[in-house]
């Protein structure tokens, strides 16, 4: 269970962080 919430955490924070770096 942690492990699909640390996946779920990492790719909320990934996925702003390339559109920010995008953008």
């Amino acid at each position: 269970v942690e492990f699909w919430i640390c996946l779920l955490l990492t790719f909320v924070g990934y996925l702003p962080g390339i559109v920010y770096a995008v953008y």
